[in-house]
């Protein structure tokens, strides 16, 4: 059994080198909240900012609105733009946006 234990170490080895390229190949980093991100994405889904222009250049802050929360008051804050189902982040009830 003993032989065994290098072999498959390098096996190991090998996969975990490969899902680690796999990650760097396919992802890339946001370059105004850093948060990892899909190669192809074109609007970082955490800052909702335009990947197309260029990293330097200012972008307009998207505009952005507070909900409460009917059963406990917490202040969401949602894009003017949203539309549809929240789950409330202190209570976890779930919200219908207009």
């Amino acid at each position: 059994m003993d032989g065994f234990a290098l072999p498959i170490a390098l096996i190991n080895f090998t996969f975990v080198l490969f899902f680690l390229y796999l990650a760097v190949r396919c992802n890339k980093v946001c370059p105004f909240c850093k948060c990892v991100i899909r190669r192809k994405a074109t609007v970082c889904p955490r800052c909702t900012r335009d990947l197309q222009t260029k990293a330097g250049t200012p972008t307009a802050e998207p505009k952005r609105r507070a909900v409460g929360c009917p059963y406990c008051g917490q202040k969401i804050e949602l894009l003017t733009t949203f539309k549809g189902t929240i789950s409330c982040p202190q209570c976890k009830q779930t919200l219908s946006v207009e």
